[in-house]
Formats: C-alpha cells, structure tokens, sequence
C-alpha cells in the first residue's frame, strides 16, 4: 500500500507576521505627497482625474494640469482623453458659466437666425427656467463633452466632480 504523504506549510514566522501588522498603511496624504503627484498645483484635483481615468501612479506623474477657472484640467501625452475636475463647493458656479456659455455660442445663434435678427426669441427665453431644467434633468453630466457622466470621488472627505471631454 501506498501511502500519501502531506505537504504542510511552512511554520509561521511570528516575527514576519507581526511586522506585516504592524506596518502602516498608505493614506491619502502619503499618495498627494508622493513624487507623483508632488508637481501638481491641486493635487488633489489630478489624484480624482487619475482615479477616474484608471491610471497607474506612474502615468499619473505625467499628467498635464492646466488651472481653469473653477478648477483644474488634465491631460496624459499618450492617452487620449481630457478630464475637468471641479471641487463641489464651486460646482454650482461652474454649471452656471457653463450653461451661460451654451446660451450664448449655441442657443441665442439659433434663435436669432430663427426670427432674421429681431432678437425676439431670444428676449422671450427663460435663461433661469433653462438651466433650473438643465440641471434637473441631466445634472452636472452636461459639462462632460465625451459621456455626459458627472464621475464624483472623494479625496480627503472632499467631493470632486470629474468629467471626461474629448
């Protein structure tokens, strides 16, 4: 008869165990203070971008910033793809210049083709029905040109929205 013989694990290393649990996590802050991120201006804004986007912390280094008026924007030399990043306590204002701008390059042109120059459709247009609408019905997602998802992270208790364009 043959016998079967068990192959057991090794015996614990109580020393290793107890250095593994004792080692510290890495937080938020120890990422934001990185060599990765270290070279960004918002540092936060570019760890939402890059979370989103699904970026290493490696491709993450070599993100462009570029500091928008109510945040900041984000592109990779080769990746396609551009992210705006907005913190929510300038949401609000953001959505506003954002609607604002759509009324006037694309909304008021229509409109005033629409009635030869007159200007009155345009003066019969509810700027703040419109965009109280806006709002309600798609959310901030209209401000993203490529999916029209508003993708929220939270950095440090902090909400960011993230929109992906072009």
């Amino acid at each position: 008869m043959q016998s079967r013989i068990c192959k057991l694990p090794p015996p614990i290393n109580k020393q290793r165990t107890q250095n593994n649990t004792n080692m510290d996590k890495i937080s938020v802050e120890d990422i934001l203070n990185s060599e990765y991120f270290s070279r960004f201006d918002y540092p936060e804004h570019a760890l939402a971008a890059s979370k989103v986007w699904g970026l290493t912390l490696e491709e993450a280094s070599e993100m462009d910033e570029n500091r928008t008026e109510f945040g900041a924007e984000y592109s990779h030399p080769t990746i396609s793809g551009e992210f705006l990043v907005i913190e929510d306590s300038n949401i609000d204002e953001a959505f506003e210049a954002y609607e604002r701008q759509i009324i006037t390059e694309v909304i008021e042109p229509k409109l005033n083709a629409a009635d030869n120059g007159t200007g009155d459709l345009m003066a019969a247009f509810d700027t703040e029905s419109y965009m109280r609408d806006m709002k309600f019905e798609n959310g901030y997602g209209v401000m993203s040109s490529w999916d029209n998802n508003d993708h929220e992270e939270y950095i440090n208790d902090t909400l960011y929205h993230v929109f992906r364009n072009n």
